[in-house]
């Protein structure tokens, strides 16, 4: 079966994906909402691929795919793949700096509110990882403006500004 013909099978469920090349090594793992359609984008001609996107298509030999319950599933086991797989086409999320997290540190009865570029195995409470630190900064100064919380001065020893 071709890979067109493979593409037109595949369920409109999320899941992930995982590209191979001729030697059968997994070049590049991605996540989708409706395996489908995503997949499918990767076999239109089109113009507005990137570089990226159509050196990977010239390289692709096969894929398969693992269904899951939900797009956050999905996300999940996109990343536990890519760190352990390491595909050639997933530089920037095989890097764990590239993510960011809010951390929620826990101190002598105080918590304080910013940014970790990893989850440390400690008291501290992480939510993410998310991939754009801008906007996460954006976010955390948007609470510390909505609960009026003053970082000008991080000198005082109670202060929840790090």
């Amino acid at each position: 079966m071709n890979l067109k013909e493979k593409v037109k099978n595949l369920p409109l469920t999320p899941g992930v994906y995982l590209m191979e090349d001729s030697y059968g090594s997994i070049i590049y793992v991605g996540k989708a909402k409706n395996l489908k359609n995503r997949v499918s984008s990767y076999f239109q001609n089109s113009k507005a691929h990137s570089q990226k996107v159509q050196k990977l298509k010239a390289n692709i030999a096969n894929f398969t795919y693992i269904l899951t319950d939900t797009e956050f599933e999905a996300f999940m086991l996109e990343c536990k793949l890519i760190r352990e797989l390491k595909p050639l086409f997933n530089k920037m999320m095989k890097n764990p700096k590239s993510y960011t997290y809010i951390k929620i540190q826990k101190d002598n009865g105080l918590e304080r509110i910013g940014i970790s570029p990893s989850i440390e195995k400690d008291e501290n409470l992480y939510f993410g990882p998310y991939r754009s630190k801008h906007s996460v900064e954006k976010a955390l100064q948007g609470i510390k403006d909505f609960y009026k919380i003053s970082c000008s001065n991080t000198t005082y020893k109670n202060s929840p500004c790090q």
